[in-house]
Parts: C-alpha cells; structure tokens; sequence
C-alpha cells in the first residue's frame, strides 16, 4: 500500500537529516549496507558462482563486493535487489561485475531501483524475470536534495563504457529524484535498447527467451510507485524515492 502523508512526510524528514550527515551523492538514502552474499552452483556448462546483493548500498559496500569477487568462479550471476543507495558505489559494482563479464538478474518479485538499476545494467547479461521491477531515476545531492548534474554526467559515462546510447542513458537519468521510471519487459525489449533475458512463466522453464531493442523510447511520466499491475509484496512499502 502506498505510504500515508504523515509517514511520507517523515520519512523525508529523517533522510533531510541523514543526507546532512552523509553529504554524499546518492540515488536513494541508505540506511544500512546492503547484505552481500556468495554461494556456488554448478550450471549447464560448469561452475559458476551465484553473488547475492540485497539491501541499500553504502559507500562501503563496493569494497565489500570486490573482496567478494575475488573468491568468485570464472564464471558468475548477480541476484539483485535493493531500493538504492550510493550512486558511486553503485557504479563502481557495475563496472566490476562487467569487467569480470558476470551476468546480473532481478528475481520474480524482486525490486531493484535507483542506485540497485545502475548495478544491473553492468551485467554481461541483463536479465529480469516477468514479475521484476526495475525502476531508474535521476541522481540527487543529499546535502541540498537537488539533482546533481555531476551525479547524473558520472551515470551517463558509466552507461557509455556499457555501450549503452543516449536513449538508454536518458531513460535511466531523466526521472526526477521523488519519482521512478519503471522498466516494463516492452521498454527493454524495445525502447532503451537494452538486451533482456526474461524467464517464461510458468515457473521452471529450462529456456531463456532474449529479447533485443529496436525502438525509441516511450517516456512514460514517472511514478514513484511500481507498475499496478504487478502487486506489492506483504508488508512492503510501495515508496521507492527518497
């Protein structure tokens, strides 16, 4: 259920002091480090490993993941899902997960916004199951609460390394910071050109189906609330802005 106006209202008020404490550039206020996890799995063609990053990204946690990746197969999956974080650790994850050419994934159900999007467009392969949400807005300064053109020019290089167009990239920064740009299957497929593995239904489909863009983005208006037809979870907050 959305948040109420009271809640909403402190729930800024609570981030307005934390940025002042933090000072830092920012895609969503981060409360916690994020839970980094690794385990192995033994996939059709030979090992790989299976890296888990869930929760909000802290500065630290690029590091974390790094010392992470050392201990990592040749092959490798980053389960994604987190409500954003630090937009410079974010791209610092994205740039090591492709330089190892890891693919990244956003479960059925899972979330993965702001500073958690920019990590997913760093895999190798980019993949998203039907009931994923992806959401992508512009980044902020938590020190004055205002977008910050230095932030957004940092995101914009890192999408070009990913080889990712200008449409891409201004679908992924052109939200502002108190809304979100929803990634439906159709925009990967087609607008933001972006290449998407996504899992049929029903569940245990052995396949992938890849899809490859082809058209212009459409731009829908920014919400800060996840596509309607795909239901929240029990107990969850729909409010994914800070």
């Amino acid at each position: 259920m959305p948040a109420t106006a009271p809640a909403w209202n402190a729930f800024r008020r609570m981030a307005a002091m934390l940025a002042l404490a933090a000072g830092m550039l920012v895609i969503s206020a981060a409360a916690q480090a994020a839970e980094i996890g690794i385990r192995p799995w033994r996939g059709p063609d030979g090992p790989i490993s299976v890296i888990t990053i869930k929760g909000e990204l802290e500065e630290e946690d690029e590091q974390r993941f790094v010392e992470v990746l050392r201990g990592a197969q040749d092959h490798g999956l980053v389960v994604l899902d987190g409500p954003g974080g630090s937009a410079d650790a974010a791209i610092q994850i994205g740039t090591a997960i492709r330089d190892r050419r890891f693919d990244t994934l956003v479960e059925d159900n899972g979330v993965c916004a702001s500073a958690c999007a920019i990590i997913w467009l760093g895999g190798a392969s980019r993949r998203m199951e039907q009931g994923a949400r992806i959401g992508f807005h512009s980044i902020y300064d938590r020190e004055s609460g205002r977008r910050s053109a230095s932030g957004n020019a940092a995101v914009a290089a890192y999408m070009e390394k990913l080889d990712l167009n200008a449409t891409a990239i201004d679908y992924a920064t052109s939200a502002p910071p108190s809304g979100m740009r929803w990634l439906s299957l159709a925009d990967a497929d087609y607008d933001i050109k972006v290449d998407v593995f996504a899992r049929p239904k029903p569940h245990g489909a052995k396949a992938d189906v890849k899809r490859h863009g082809r058209r212009e983005a459409s731009m829908r208006p920014a919400s800060p609330n996840p596509p309607s037809e795909i239901p929240a979870r029990a107990g969850e907050s729909r409010r994914k802005d800070a």
